[in-house]
């Protein structure tokens, strides 16, 4: 897959994705919320601005409810600058 950058782009960059979906088994009336991520990762732009796919990953993660909330991992925590 290639993928042509607008000339101000340089250096590597990623595509993120996540999906949420409810886990089928429940514990006391509350299921766990399970988050599949799918990161493609894109090495810098050629000559012409085109990139190529250098790796794609893939986690899971399960979000249980305490009791009181969805404890949410600090892996999924946003992102800052």
């Amino acid at each position: 897959m290639q993928t042509r950058l607008s000339p101000h782009e340089r250096g590597e960059s990623y595509s993120l994705k996540r999906k949420l979906t409810m886990d089928s088994q429940t514990y006391y009336d509350f299921a766990d919320i399970v988050v599949n991520e799918s990161r493609e990762e894109f090495g810098p732009p050629d000559k012409q601005g085109l990139v190529k796919s250098s790796s794609r990953k893939r986690k899971q993660y399960r979000l249980k409810y305490d009791g009181q909330r969805y404890v949410v991992p600090a892996e999924l925590s946003a992102i800052s600058r």
